[in-house]
């Protein structure tokens, strides 16, 4: 989204164009929500759609700006503020009937209090009635607290729509607009046209009621609802395409058309969880760095205990092999930073270079970044088992990712030297990667067609 076009125009600005300033909070609400997801458990897409479905988080906008604009909201929303002209157009709640999804209901009556179990027959029982009876009082003492919010928010000029759900043409007593109306008549309020009055209701006077200062004043233009007009062309038609500079790829999909080597997963776990045991791993050195060496073992054990499907040997193979990494001296360079240093798990990365096809944008996650005076490493866990001994037997797409990476960091760090590592979780085993390699990785990049 903060990526700039041709035109110099961002991809922020793109949507608010399409859809106005108003889903900028949406937006990064959502963005928060999935890194939020990324970072503090396994990502799943399906569980991150699980999770979202099921969240109760509401979005509560400041709106007390003054703008050019028509705000359109509850009037449970609309509490606190306040507008010049405030309308109501929809004044009829119906009164329903209890609601049985949830038929556990309490039960307050005196010094006694429980629960329900309600059933479609009100006279079932006679704590059967009383809940229903609480729940009507609760239900009515909420309709007119809204009213009152409702009728508060106005500032100079209040409008109350009327209201006919059924075909009978009859407005219902309990709806605000009749309850309202029959005040104001009380009140000696005048009457007014309004844009729906027919011929026969201008002759009485019109068929709305006016009170207050500017009563006298209101002057209502006639709408002749007889003459249809035609919707605006723009609502048929589709938005237009917008074409990207660039073809936005990660590097675990830039070289869809090679014949790359598979991946060879654990055979610790069953086949249904062939993944498990890598995305564990792989969250354990995010977050084990950053906690003291002698608390890791308690932390390790506490996150894989959140996976009941994992039994005690292989809790203890994962949390070995993810401390055997931590421990061992020839990772230090890696996880053991100081003041001078700075060092990032899983880094998100998002860019191109010369290096690159013209028109590729990456976009891609670095598991470990380690940036020194003079160096910036790269590291990338992987989990295959059993790892390959030599350079040359890596897979091609291990080696175009890692120098994808390398080749964005250089217009970040253009002073600094740029070394990659694979760290074989097997073992564990450290591979740095050579400049060789990682040129003739690039070559290949260059000659994969779009």
């Amino acid at each position: 989204l903060d990526e700039i076009d041709k035109d110099g125009v961002s991809h922020w600005k793109k949507l608010y164009r399409r859809l106005s300033h108003e889903v900028r909070d949406a937006a990064e609400s959502f963005l928060a929500a999935a890194l939020s997801h990324q970072r503090e458990g396994v990502p799943s897409l399906h569980d991150f759609v699980q999770n979202f479905r099921h969240d109760e988080t509401e979005i509560k906008r400041e709106l007390d700006a003054v703008t050019d604009e028509v705000r359109v909201m509850t009037v449970h929303g609309a509490k606190g503020l306040e507008a010049p002209i405030v309308i109501l157009p929809d004044s009829y709640v119906p009164s329903k009937s209890f609601n049985l999804s949830d038929p556990i209901q309490p039960y307050l009556s005196g010094e006694q209090t429980g629960y329900v179990c309600l059933s479609s027959d009100t006279k079932s029982h006679p704590l059967h009635i009383e809940t229903y009876a609480q729940q009507t009082v609760s239900e009515s003492r909420e309709y007119w607290r809204r009213l009152y919010v409702a009728l508060t928010r106005a500032e100079s000029e209040l409008i109350i729509c009327g209201a006919q759900p059924g075909n009978d043409g009859k407005e219902p007593k309990e709806s605000w607009h009749s309850i309202v109306k029959n005040a104001l008549e009380g009140l000696g309020a005048s009457r007014c046209q309004t844009p729906f009055d027919r011929d026969e209701d201008i002759d009485l006077g019109g068929s709305g009621l006016a009170f207050g200062a500017r009563a006298k004043s209101v002057k209502i233009a006639h709408v002749n609802q007889d003459v249809k007009q035609d919707l605006p062309e723009f609502l048929f038609k589709a938005a237009p395409d917008i074409k990207l500079p660039y073809r936005h790829v990660t590097p675990s999909h830039m070289i869809a058309g090679f014949n790359t080597q598979q991946i060879v997963r654990s055979p610790l776990l069953q086949d249904k969880d062939k993944f498990l045991r890598g995305n564990l791993i792989h969250k354990l050195l995010e977050i084990l760095p950053d906690v003291e060496a002698q608390k890791r073992d308690e932390v390790a054990f506490e996150f894989l205990s959140l996976y009941e499907g994992l039994s005690e040997d292989q809790r203890l193979e994962i949390i070995k092999t993810s401390l055997g990494v931590l421990n061992q001296e020839e990772f230090a360079e890696f996880f053991e930073t100081d003041s001078y240093t700075q060092s990032f798990s899983e880094s998100l990365v998002s860019g191109t270079s010369p290096d690159l096809p013209d028109d590729m944008w990456v976009n891609g996650q670095i598991d470990r970044l380690v940036i020194y005076s003079d160096r910036v490493m790269i590291l990338d866990y992987k989990s295959n088992r059993p790892p390959p001994l030599n350079e040359s037997d890596v897979a091609p797409i291990y080696m175009m990712q890692m120098a994808t990476y390398r080749a964005i960091l250089a217009q970040i760090y253009p002073d600094h030297k740029i070394e990659c590592a694979l760290l074989w979780t097997d073992g564990p085993r450290l591979m740095k990667l050579s400049d060789k390699g990682l040129a003739q990785a690039l070559t290949m990049i260059n000659s994969v067609p779009n």
